[in-house]
């Protein structure tokens, strides 16, 4: 399958799939009060505010939001972090002498703060402030002494090791590269950048995709290196100014692009789509094609209990009941289909695993049910939401994101997945973009059948990166059936009336969507 071929497993990212784990605070030593402190956990590495550690510290601070830095002024000292970084620079105020020490772990920048990984930054906060912290894992609570002895970290890196270091005038050169795959749905185009570009668009006109890149310098050999690759036909590199431009000549069968900056890097993407559905063949057997299997997919299940609620519901007993409920009103009513399970009981079923099954019995259509919950309970947040694979462009559906992905720690062997990053999400996107139409056309479906026929209000279809997804090679969805951390939405979700009644509108979904499907492959085949 494609997805074996590449070996790609997704959630995410953007860069921020995060999940916040527990509330965690600052105890200073002298103050009366705990000061709250922002937070997530990502790849089991816990990220805490630096805007909050200066507040909780009474230091001061300067976010440079064009440069994602943000700078801590302790009385001594200024501490500045940078975004996807790994280097923590500390000024001696008194002297203005510089030391640069490498984290083993890059900052992370989110709504305009950054965020650091707490167990590699702990001793460096501790030299530039003057202060012992201790952390209390299970209390969720870090101790700053008034003052106190501090280690004086030594394993500083050379000083133009600086993000910004000094280069000769023949290294101003920005684009430097520019490589091109072909994919089963598309073309991936990689544009090598040396420093971070200003402006970046991407536009498609008369035949040719036109990359035009700010206030930049081009190798002079770019053009003569480039090799053609897939729907691209040649490269002209035109300049405008202080600006360029890239102009790659197409063949015929472009459908849409993409295109986004690689947060590991100073690199552009552009994806650039074929065909969004190939047609049948007319070799091809017809009976391939018939909608003949669902696979249901009870989220979470056996030592992974998923989210609970405010009254220690288990949302894996949740997901199972609805599923259960659905697979049997599919059975009775829609004979022609078959139901497949990725689990009947309260087993834990691997996620790549859940995307096998669906695969080797060659699903129609993949639906994973699962609900929703919030650090804080009991919340006034409630609603049920469908969610496509694309990748998240809220806060709220990365941590959900997050949050259904960090099952792989119960997994045997959780480095099967490859890390979430722009690059694997579109590259997954565009294997999977064959069957967004149809995952699209189902969301809106059930969607509008939620609205009339149960009563946990709908906040409509959403997307996030969901590993679970990205294994089925068909078209896909994944419910939050609701809130858990709502008392509203977690009786109703308990009840038996009230997974009868979802399960009723997931299955008068199916059977609309079903129609649909059948009536457009008849109109592919002629």
């Amino acid at each position: 399958m494609i997805l074996k071929k590449y070996v790609i497993f997704v959630f995410l990212l953007s860069l921020n799939l995060l999940n916040a784990q527990q509330k965690i605070t600052i105890m200073v030593e002298g103050e009366n009060k705990a000061f709250p402190v922002s937070s997530f956990e990502s790849n089991n590495l816990l990220y805490i505010s630096a805007k909050n550690i200066a507040i909780a510290f009474n230091a001061n601070y300067y976010f440079n939001k064009e440069n994602e830095k943000l700078e801590i002024k302790f009385t001594n000292f200024n501490a500045k972090f940078t975004a996807n970084n790994h280097f923590v620079i500390i000024t001696d105020r008194r002297d203005d002498s510089k030391k640069v020490y490498q984290l083993p772990q890059s900052a992370k920048i989110v709504n305009d703060d950054i965020f650091l990984p707490i167990p590699y930054s702990i001793e460096y906060l501790e030299y530039a402030s003057g202060r012992k912290i201790k952390y209390n894992e299970s209390a969720g609570e870090f101790l700053v002494s008034k003052s106190g002895a501090v280690y004086k970290p030594t394993d500083t890196v050379e000083q133009e090791k600086e993000e910004e270091p000094v280069v000769t005038k023949n290294e101003l050169v920005d684009i430097t590269g520019v490589k091109v795959e072909e994919k089963s749905n598309g073309t991936l185009l990689r544009i090598i950048c040396k420093n971070k570009v200003e402006k970046f668009t991407a536009k498609y006109s008369n035949d040719a995709l036109i990359v035009e890149i700010g206030k930049s310098t081009v190798d002079p050999k770019l053009e003569s290196e480039f090799e053609a690759v897939g729907i691209i036909r040649s490269l002209d590199v035109k300049k405008n100014g202080a600006n360029n431009e890239l102009v790659f000549e197409m063949h015929k069968g472009y459908t849409a692009h993409d295109s986004f900056r690689d947060p590991e890097s100073h690199d552009l993407f552009v994806a650039i789509h074929n065909k969004k559905l190939t047609k049948i063949k007319k070799t091809e057997s017809k009976d391939k094609w018939n909608f003949d299997v669902v696979v249901l997919d009870a989220g979470h299940g056996g030592k992974d209990a998923g989210a609970i609620g405010t009254n220690g519901v288990k949302e894996k007993d949740i997901n199972l009941g609805i599923v259960l409920k659905l697979g049997k009103l599919l059975e009775q009513n829609l004979t022609s289909v078959k139901v497949v399970y990725t689990r009947k009981k309260d087993n834990f079923v691997e996620l790549y695993k859940r995307g096998k099954i669906a695969n080797e019995n060659n699903g129609k259509l993949f639906i994973s049910v699962h609900c929703n919950s919030t650090p804080k309970k009991p919340t006034d947040a409630r609603g049920f939401e469908v969610y496509l694979l694309r990748p998240g462009r809220t806060q709220e559906a990365i941590n959900i994101a997050e949050f259904e992905n960090s099952v792989i720690k119960y997994e045997d062997n959780p480095n099967r997945y490859q890390k979430l990053t722009d690059e694997n999400f579109i590259l997954v996107s565009m294997a999977q973009s064959s069957y967004m139409r149809y995952s699209e056309r189902f969301s809106d479906i059930l969607n509008t059948n939620w609205r009339k026929e149960v009563s946990i209000p709908s906040r409509g279809i959403k997307q996030a990166g969901f590993y679970v997804l990205v294994g089925a090679s068909m078209p896909n969805v994944l419910i939050e059936a609701g809130f858990l951390s709502n008392n509203k939405d977690e009786a109703f979700l308990k009840s038996e009336s009230g997974q009868n009644e979802i399960a009723k509108a997931i299955f008068n979904s199916i059977k609309n969507y079903k129609e649909y499907y059948e009536q457009s492959m008849v109109e592919e085949t002629n």
